[in-house]
């Protein structure tokens, strides 16, 4: 990926190539409301093992069978590609994670004195703890990454004592953890510089919490300092304000030639899955991902980028999945604009099995009110004998959208449909609304009655916020998908040019 900046030669040498263990479905799972189930784990674990993570972090099994089971999905989803499990230094939760088949376990602990007094509470000292879980882990036939939680409030001399008792029961690799996100970069680069040379030959991991908005260039710190190993989560999902984004990380490692990015196009297709998943919405200014993040508005940012896409772009950016855009939608300053009446879709706009009998109208999308991020569609539902068997077309989205059913009896009565959210079927009398949280498969089907079915979401346009999640079924590292990433990266986006222009897929 080129980048264009004047280059210095760095002072100090980078650690090449270095490894990325994306914990999406541990630390992301983490992160308030967020609730991943066998499916949605599954999906993502194929949408790393395309990006090419070198090992996918997942789950705590002890928690409960439910989640043991979702590692276990995981464990399958991955492949060749390892998948570690979290474990506290006790036996019972690292025999659970062995029981799943993950291949490595994240044994944690907090050696620092505000851990001993208000986290784990340990009967024997701490160190002989940690000897013996980890021994345990290794006699069972499991790799260990050892991880001394709250590292950067933990006194060197403790930090070390930690690791070291890990690396004498045999743990295959070691983990620093800067848990409250507390650390500047050139902090950083001091603190693992000393661990590299303490533990010299050690692999070492490093995990930045982003609770000062320093993540991502504290993990870059980190790799210029001799960590082989980062810890991140897509779209920085996780715990209070999230840790690094492993989208971000990627692009950035590619651009300073410490890692080649495989697959860069399919980064915001990763994130949207996420997004959708998790119902956590990346704000519009999100570097890589976000909707602005290669959108010029000012005139003479527009007439430089047509001239020369770099002048404005740090990047080019259809290596990551993106274009430049120009023509940014506005919401109109007329007020009277604002103001609509609907139009009926043609059948042309419906999908096959979206084609019932009653017309439908377009209240509201980017069509009638440019940049209205939302639409709205109204179906009239007339009185049938017989409104058929079938569903419509079962289908995602990822945004949040409801349903609302209204009948044309007294106090809106009168309709009855049946409804599917996921594995379940429902039905439902109006008045009725039905929310679909992002991410959940969902259909309907009008048993009997007449009215009003109106279908509103949190997107610009109904068909951009359909979720296709079927790009990473198949490994898209294969030789033909390489082809495709170095020939013209135009045809990258032929499936996502609208009214004759080119437009990020987000």
């Amino acid at each position: 990926m080129p980048i264009y900046r004047y280059n210095r030669m760095s002072e100090t040498r980078p650690q090449l190539n270095p490894c990325i263990i994306d914990t999406t479905l541990r630390e992301g799972a983490q992160a308030p409301g967020v609730r991943f189930g066998e499916e949605e784990s599954t999906k993502i674990a194929h949408a790393l093992v395309s990006l090419g993570i070198d090992m996918v972090e997942c789950g705590h099994p002890l928690i409960s069978d439910a989640e043991a089971r979702r590692v276990r999905a995981t464990v399958a989803a991955c492949g060749a590609v390892p998948v570690l499990a979290h474990a506290r230094a006790r036996f019972e939760d690292i025999d659970s994670v062995k029981a799943t088949g993950a291949q490595w376990v994240g044994i944690f602990v907090g050696v620092n004195s505000i851990s001993r007094n208000c986290r784990i509470r340990f009967e024997q000292p701490v160190y002989e703890v940690v000897s013996k879980a980890v021994g345990h882990a290794k006699n069972i036939g499991l790799r260990v990454r050892f991880t001394v939680e709250d590292g950067s409030r933990t006194p060197w001399s403790e930090l070390v004592e930690g690791y070291r008792a890990a690396l004498e029961a045999g743990a295959d690799r070691l983990c620093f953890a800067d848990t409250v996100g507390l650390l500047c970069p050139w902090e950083v680069e001091e603190l693992i510089g000393r661990l590299s040379r303490e533990f010299a030959g050690c692999d070492l991991e490093a995990h930045f919490h982003n609770d000062r908005g320093m993540a991502i260039a504290n993990a870059l710190s980190a790799v210029r300092a001799g960590a082989r190993w980062i810890s991140s989560s897509v779209n920085g999902i996780g715990e209070r304000c999230g840790i690094v984004d492993t989208l971000t990380l990627l692009a950035n490692l590619d651009a300073l030639k410490w890692r080649r990015l495989r697959n860069g196009h399919a980064l915001p297709h990763v994130s949207k899955l996420v997004q959708a998943y998790s119902r956590l919405m990346l704000d519009r200014l999100r570097p890589i991902a976000g909707m602005n993040a290669f959108t010029h508005v000012a005139k003479l940012h527009q007439r430089a980028v047509l001239g020369d896409e770099r002048a404005y772009a740090w990047t080019v950016p259809e290596t990551i999945g993106r274009v430049n855009s120009t023509d940014p939608e506005v919401l109109p300053s007329a007020r009277e604009r604002l103001i609509n009446h609907p139009e009926v879709m043609s059948t042309a706009e419906l999908p096959p099995r979206q084609r019932e009998p009653g017309d439908r109208y377009v209240m509201l999308d980017d069509r009638v009110v440019p940049d209205a991020r939302q639409y709205c569609t109204v179906r009239r539902i007339p009185e049938m004998d017989d409104h058929g068997e079938g569903h419509v077309d079962a289908h995602r989205h990822c945004v949040d959208s409801v349903f609302l059913f209204i009948g044309h009896g007294p106090d809106l009565s009168g309709l009855t449909v049946e409804v599917r959210l996921g594995a379940e079927t429902f039905v439902v009398e109006s008045p009725s609304s039905v929310f679909i949280p992002s991410g959940l498969l969902h259909s309907y089907r009008v048993l009997a009655g007449a009215g009003l079915f109106i279908n509103h979401g949190q997107a610009g346009d109904y068909d951009s916020s359909l979720l296709d999640p079927a790009i990473f079924e198949n490994d898209l590292g294969d030789a033909a998908t390489e082809s495709r990433i170095t020939g013209d990266p135009g045809e990258l986006f032929s499936l996502h040019i609208r009214d004759n222009k080119r437009e990020p897929i987000i």
